[in-house]
Formats: C-alpha cells, structure tokens, sequence
C-alpha cells in the first residue's frame, strides 16, 4: 500500500455496508408499504419481494465485470485498496498451484496460487457442499503443481482471497456456479414474493 493515504475511504465503506445488508433493509421498508398502501395480509409477501430485490442487487454488485477478466498478477492486487466481500475486483490470474487451501486437509477444495509476484488463496466454491467436496478429492489432484488460470473476483475478508469463476488447466475448465444460483435464487424470491403479495391482497378484499 502507499505509506500516504490518498484519499478517505469512508465513503466506499458506507457503501459496501448498505450492500450487504440490502436484503434486509428492503424487506421491512416493503412489508411497511404494502401494509399500509395494499393490506397487512400483504405485507408478508411484500417482505419476501423486497428481501429479494435486496439479494439480487447485492449479486449484481458483487460479481459485476469491469472489463471482463482482465489480466492481473498477485501483487498488482494484493496494492487495491477497495476491495471487500461484497466489492470485488475483476481479474485473470496466471500461476501455478502450489498447495490446498487448508494444508492436508483432502477435503479442502481451496487452493494456493503463485505466479512470479506472490501467492493467494484461490476460494473455489459451488452451491451444494457435496459439489465442493468432488472437486477437492477429484480434481485439486489433477491441478496440483500445474500451471492454470483462474477467472473470477479479488476480494478482501480478514484476508485477502481470490473468489473463482472458472479455473483453465490442460484444455479443460472446472466452472463455479455460485454465481448463476444465486441469480436463480434471487429470482424465485422475487417471483415467491410478487406471488404472495398479490394473493395477500385479493385475500384482504
């Protein structure tokens, strides 16, 4: 990082803020609208719309593009400074895969990546455990020591990590699809929520 702060990052943290929290914010404000506009039948289904339209603005935030994959090395990373779990960073990465995530644990899906300016731990997730599990014990074996290239998120928790989308190795890609299941997600929520909004209405009349 630059020894001089160059600006005041309050205002991107306000923001990563109301974002992760969107969902749950949304949905009172909503059950109270719908309550006093529609009926108080309605305000459950009001609850579950506005929890939804919550979540799917926080996915759009979260897995956005800001120009596509663009390529990237560890340490020109590990130097941005606004990044968080909800606010991520584009990018390709190029490395090798030196180990697991978790040292000797064969469950462990995540792995470590090193290119020529550092390591970072690479999160390789999917939407059901099981999923995450067959990849640890099936395919971090084949990666192991290889060379491959990892699309998806720079991001920063207590630390920071690499969110996958998809890892390229030997001519083949193994795809996360925690990003398309959340959208779906979203969407049935959004769909549940409009549903019984309605349904709360027509009850009340």
């Amino acid at each position: 990082f630059d020894k001089t702060q160059p600006e005041s990052f309050w205002d991107e943290f306000a923001v990563d803020l109301f974002i992760k929290f969107l969902p749950w914010l949304l949905a009172p404000l909503l059950a109270l609208f719908a309550a006093v506009l529609l009926s108080p039948a309605a305000a459950l289904g009001a609850a579950l719309l506005g929890f939804g339209v919550g979540y799917l603005g926080r996915t759009m935030f979260t897995y956005h593009l800001d120009d596509g994959y663009a390529p990237a090395s560890v340490a020109a990373l590990l130097k941005v400074v606004k990044v968080s779990p909800v606010r991520g960073v584009s990018a390709e990465l190029r490395g090798t895969v030196i180990g697991r995530g978790t040292p000797g644990f064969v469950l462990s899906e995540d792995v470590v990546l090193q290119d020529k300016t550092g390591i970072l731990f690479v999160d390789y997730n999917q939407p059901l455990a099981i999923l995450n599990w067959w990849f640890a014990i099936a395919r971090v074996p084949e990666i192991m020591g290889k060379e491959v290239v990892a699309r998806g998120w720079y991001r920063r928790g207590p630390g920071p990590y690499f969110e996958v989308r998809e890892i390229v190795y030997g001519g083949k890609t193994r795809t996360s699809y925690v990003y398309p299941a959340k959208l779906v997600w979203g969407g049935l929520l959004v769909a549940a929520g409009v549903l019984f909004t309605f349904g709360g209405f027509l009850a009340a009349l």
